[in-house]
């Protein structure tokens, strides 16, 4: 002839269907939630159509508190929301499952605590185009991925040719820089040049100083402009071979 509180069906109910109505809070019992997320190391790593493949793990954890402050033993059903994507694999298996929640069951002594963990899976992927891939990425992952020998051989061959690019390319900026400077060097001989008076015996001697400069400055420059033609060769070449490199290999 008490009340004891008040509850809703949350759906009908068929015939050897059960559903928990909660009518009323026990004071007595207290549960604190904490959850973290973490990734895991990398566990497989494939090369795919000119692409790194890296697949691992994101574990989704939630610990729950639960104090039992009363003098009587209680029965807790702790119903866990789903995420989204993840599989459950701590515990392997709960009470029985109902829809978007895992229903775990426990008994919880008179004036016990005690902390339940909960562990999710998913299995997350991230890629990298081998194009565009840099040989800082491609140490890590010859040290720290699971690659197969193919791949490690492909990412190898892969950071010997791109040193010879980026030794190309040093070249070619290098004789760019000194073209430049040459440039600069050329135009302020043709200006002091055009101050001097030809008809000057020591300002024409000047002139004939200036005119063997600047021979040399242009017999450089020439020199330079083979250079970085020759450099842009040689790079467009490497280029070619990364790409072949990189779409003739296929995972075992």
């Amino acid at each position: 002839g008490t009340s004891v509180g008040e509850g809703l069906l949350k759906q009908s109910l068929q015939a050897g269907m059960k559903e928990i109505i909660p009518y009323a809070i026990e004071t007595g019992c207290t549960i604190e939630t904490t959850n973290q997320s973490q990734a895991k190391p990398i566990h497989k790593c494939r090369v795919i159509n000119g692409v790194l493949v890296m697949t691992n793990y994101s574990i989704n954890e939630t610990t729950y508190k639960l104090a039992n402050k009363t003098t009587r033993n209680q029965t807790v059903y702790l119903d866990h929301p789903k995420t989204g994507g993840y599989t459950l694999i701590e515990p392997a298996k709960p009470e029985e499952e109902i829809a978007d929640y895992y229903r775990f069951k426990m008994e919880l002594a008179a004036g016990k605590n005690v902390e339940f963990k909960i562990q999710e899976r998913m299995e997350t992927s991230n890629q990298i185009y081998l194009q565009n891939i840099s040989t800082d990425q491609i140490r890590f992952h010859l040290s720290q991925s699971p690659l197969s020998s193919g791949a490690k051989n492909l990412l190898k061959a892969l950071e010997e040719t791109m040193g010879l690019v980026v030794e190309q390319q040093r070249i070619y900026r290098e004789a760019q820089i000194e073209s430049s400077r040459l440039s600069e060097d050329q135009n302020r001989f043709r200006q002091n040049m055009n101050a001097l008076n030809t008809g000057n015996p020591k300002e024409r001697d000047l002139r004939d100083k200036y005119v063997e400069k600047l021979e040399k400055v242009e017999d450089r420059m020439a020199e330079l402009k083979g250079t970085m033609m020759e450099t842009q060769e040689k790079l467009n070449q490497l280029q070619g071979e990364l790409i072949k490199k990189i779409q003739g290999f296929n995972e075992d």
